[in-house]
């Protein structure tokens, strides 16, 4: 297994929804602000994993997260890059925080995650 075999990689891009809609979210201030796929990734691991989830693995999977995601952020990486456990164990918490805070706009985002590509986009690789 190579190592981009052990990793999801995901395009850092402004997170859109049904009828191509720039998703936000309320920063400190209370303005919005529109969420990138690593902004998204950093809210669930710092405020989506359910209570029965927590245990100091999962916490120390956690920051071994956050460290990446602030890393990539210093770099100005264009991409976020996850271990293959890291992302199966956001996953599903990231589609619960989707689907409760941006219901309607969900499939979208979880196709931008899931790397679905549009028919457009099938199109234009033929």
């Amino acid at each position: 297994m190579t190592g981009d075999e052990k990793m999801k990689i995901l395009k850092n891009e402004v997170l859109r929804g049904r009828k191509d809609v720039e998703l936000t979210v309320p920063d400190e201030t209370g303005k919005s602000s529109t969420v990138s796929v690593r902004e998204l990734i950093k809210l669930v691991a710092l405020n989506g994993i359910p209570n029965d989830q927590i245990n100091l693995s999962n916490m120390r999977k956690v920051n071994d997260i956050l460290n990446q995601l602030e890393k990539e952020d210093d770099e100005n990486s264009e991409t976020v890059q996850l271990e293959n456990d890291w992302w199966e164990f956001l996953k599903p918490n990231i589609e619960k925080f989707v689907v409760s805070g941006y219901r309607v706009h969900a499939p979208f985002v979880m196709d931008i995650l899931n790397d679905v590509k549009s028919k457009e986009d099938i199109k234009k690789a033929k």
